[in-house]
């Protein structure tokens, strides 16, 4: 059985990643390295949602998620500090490269935990990757 999702599609991801560990925007709070959207099994293709929760002090400041994707089709990515959830906008997929899209928020107090959602809509054959920054 051929996996869903090209690994092309994960080496973007993989490579967005880096690209932004190597440069960050602000000080680097947690990454989620490249994931499948889609993975191949006995029981057919399986949607594979990511749904990392972080027990971890989250500093106070500018929170940024950015979201990378790398395939066909799009996602949503939903980043929450405790209580506070921040939406954001669905995010095509590149197909040539990685896209990005920043979800931001901004908390005068500092976290106990984090949680990370992303959300392939439909039949997404892609790969995501993100990183998180405060400043």
């Amino acid at each position: 059985m051929t996996a869903p999702v090209p690994a092309a599609a994960l080496d973007r991801a993989r490579d967005a990643l880096e690209q932004a560990q190597a440069d960050p925007h602000g000080d680097l709070v947690a990454t989620g390295p490249a994931r499948p959207t889609q993975v191949a099994s006995d029981a057919g293709v399986q949607t594979m949602i990511v749904r990392d929760q972080l027990d971890m002090h989250v500093p106070a400041g500018v929170i940024t998620l950015t979201l990378y994707c790398s395939g066909e089709g799009t996602v949503t990515g939903t980043l929450e500090v405790d209580d506070d959830a921040r939406v954001g906008n669905e995010l095509i997929c590149g197909a040539d490269g990685a896209s990005s899209d920043d979800i931001t928020m901004k908390r005068a107090q500092t976290g106990r935990e984090m949680t990370i959602r992303v959300v392939p809509v439909g039949d997404t054959k892609a790969a995501v990757s993100y990183i998180v920054t405060v400043h």
